[in-house]
């Protein structure tokens, strides 16, 4: 630990001096002279706001052309109020092309840093290099509103077209803050109305192994008789907490699946 601390200071210390010598040698950085650092704010969770605590993050880069060496501070606000403030310093091959040595990118996990449960509203900025105080705001490529939550699961049926005796959904879900209990509920939505609910207790040894709790999080739902028989329906699953039952969650894929139950019996149907 005492090593890793002295190696961390000598790391800042040596970007402190190269900072401190570039200054020497160019003179100082007149206001009309000087340009703001550049950047990008890549990527805050999922794409429609609903990340799980493993993958509740913001990450992106940012550069200051006036001194490409240096590691800009970078600042994470949620809902205009910092929760993090660090060196853009990590490795990204993608920015060896800036030009750069590419230690310019951020990963921060927010699992801790922002409330739970509650869509939060999460920008970036980057702070001048030779104009302490100046902070420029990081562009952004996914939404910025962001929702985190112990919630975590999968709707594992892809889209396809099925027999009557086969006609089911199945898949997952668990809630990392009980993961013994008590089980997180379901619900599938088919062409956007709520058609079904359950609870996620069945047993499957693939959520115990991968770390999800005792593995009681499997669920099931037989939709045939729910919707039309032999025309494709649109089917979404949804999970929440069975305790302060808070919010529904999309699992994964939250873009949902294109499901079809034809009621003629098929081969072994």
């Amino acid at each position: 630990m005492a090593r890793s601390r002295v190696r961390s200071r000598l790391a800042l210390l040596a970007v402190f001096t190269s900072t401190a010598l570039a200054t020497l040698i160019a003179g100082p950085v007149h206001a009309s002279d000087n340009i703001t650092p550049d950047g990008f704010h890549d990527n805050t969770g999922s794409l429609i706001g609903y990340d799980g605590a493993a993958t509740c993050f913001a990450a992106g880069w940012a550069i200051d052309p006036d001194l490409e060496s240096a590691r800009v501070t970078v600042q994470i606000l949620s809902d205009g109020v910092p929760v993090w403030t660090g060196p853009a310093d990590q490795y990204r091959e993608d920015l060896l092309s800036y030009p750069s040595d590419g230690y310019h990118g951020f990963f921060v996990e927010l699992d801790g840093l922002i409330r739970p449960d509650v869509p939060h509203v999460i920008t970036v900025r980057a702070e001048d290099v030779n104009v302490p105080g100046l902070w420029v705001d990081l562009g952004q490529l996914t939404p910025p509103t962001l929702t985190c939550t112990s919630m975590w699961g999968s709707l594992d049926t892809t889209s396809s077209v099925m027999t009557r005796s086969a006609c089911l959904i199945e898949g997952w879900a668990a809630d990392l803050d009980t993961p013994t209990g008590p089980r997180a509920e379901v619900r599938i939505s088919i062409d956007g109305v709520v058609a079904a609910e359950t609870t996620a207790d069945l047993y499957r040894d693939d959520v115990r192994l991968a770390g999800f709790g005792d593995g009681y999080s499997g669920w099931s739902v037989n939709l045939f008789g729910k919707l039309s028989s032999n025309r494709p329906h649109h089917v979404t699953a949804e999970e929440r907490d069975t305790t302060a039952k808070r919010i529904w969650v999309p699992l994964e894929p939250q873009t949902g699946i294109d499901v079809t139950c034809i009621a003629q019996r098929g081969p072994g149907g």
